[in-house]
């Protein structure tokens, strides 16, 4: 075929063809019935809760000693999550798998022993800040859209604090939470609970009661007010967070009361009629220090153990000796510094001041 001779022919065909595409453009490919372009699942980001005890907490959250890691897990709330659709899809939602998430405890990258996981925080863990990973999927939905739903892995690191052990200070002298302290009382006898475990900075931050009227309680400091009974005897003082959260509670009970004759000295013979009148008698030796040659040393048990230097219990009492019933065989008997706790040997017909007590 001659080219030029059919230049017109192939001119119209042209034409036709432009004119077709004009007409009927290319198609994108379209994700259904909806009309909506195929593109991704809707994605998550934000933080996720542990869910514990008493409810949903945040990273850096402090615990109560008394719980344990087996008691906490993955919060279904998604409140601080965000939700975002590239390709403009409408109406995300967003749902936490739980049951298929799971939950590391560890301390200092260590992790936990099954035994560490089902016992208190308090028991290895008092004063340090654990780690506990989260890893769990969160499933995210739209209703318009291909794919309207999709599932994302998530994972999160938490910092679980754990208190310090509160506890018991008391004229210099530290005492364990549950060292059973006091055994022994007198009017006007205090100490204070340390709440953090080494000072009173965090005691402002609970609400204080006793729940015997003989013993008040302000800023965790407790005082011994009046002479219990034996029904009265046993003590619980309550510490609740202002914060919220679980309360904390001290409980002790006092085995023996003591009481002075004030500032009066006496021979050994008065010392004991004087105990008399008040329904009491004079101590034993070791019911008031634990020192039997050597020196005492604070404790729980006895009154200068317990209380240590009496006369800083004010001005009813003296740091010099009083005197306990017990006898040597050289006929001496013994008695006791108030300072110090030193156990002394002096004639029966010595002054001293009078010590005496009862049991409750």
């Amino acid at each position: 075929m001659n080219i030029m001779t059919n230049r017109p022919v192939l001119l119209a065909l042209t034409f036709i063809a432009a004119l077709f595409l004009v007409s009927f453009p290319t198609q994108a490919i379209l994700s259904g019935p909806t009309g909506h372009i195929q593109g991704r699942a809707p994605t998550a980001a934000g933080g996720l809760l542990l869910s514990g005890p008493v409810g949903d907490i945040e990273d850096n959250a402090t615990v109560s000693l008394l719980q344990t890691p087996s008691q906490f897990g993955i919060s279904a709330d998604t409140t601080e999550l965000s939700l975002t659709d590239v390709d403009g899809d409408l109406s995300l939602s967003v749902v936490v798998d739980v049951p298929r998430g799971s939950l590391a405890w560890s301390l200092d990258s260590v992790p936990l022993t099954a035994s560490q996981l089902n016992q208190p925080f308090q028991t290895d863990f008092a004063g340090k800040t654990l780690s506990v990973v989260l890893t769990v999927p969160v499933i995210t939905t739209s209703v318009t859209g291909v794919p309207t739903s999709g599932t994302q892995p998530f994972t999160q690191t938490y910092r679980v604090n754990v208190p310090a052990r509160p506890v018991v200070r008391v004229n210099g002298t530290s005492f364990a939470i549950d060292s059973a302290f006091p055994t022994t009382g007198f009017t006007g006898a205090t100490f204070t609970l340390w709440m953090n475990g080494v000072d009173t900075q965090t005691n402002d931050r609970y609400i204080w009661a006793s729940n015997q009227p003989w013993v008040s309680v302000l800023g965790g400091q407790v005082t011994l007010t009046a002479t219990p009974t034996t029904a009265t005897r046993t003590v619980t003082i309550t510490a609740t967070p202002t914060a919220g959260g679980p309360a904390v509670t001290y409980t002790f009970s006092l085995a023996r009361w003591f009481m002075s004759n004030g500032l009066t000295k006496s021979d050994g013979s008065t010392s004991d009629a004087w105990c008399s009148t008040q329904g009491a008698q004079a101590p034993t030796r070791q019911g008031v220090t634990s020192d039997i040659g050597s020196g005492a040393t604070r404790g729980t048990g006895s009154l200068w153990g317990e209380w240590g230097s009496m006369p800083n219990y004010g001005s009813q009492w003296s740091g010099d000796y009083y005197w306990t019933k017990d006898m040597a065989l050289s006929g001496k008997r013994y008695s006791v510094g108030m300072t110090y706790g030193s156990l002394n040997l002096s004639l029966p017909s010595t002054l001293y001041y009078t010590l005496c007590v009862t049991a409750l």
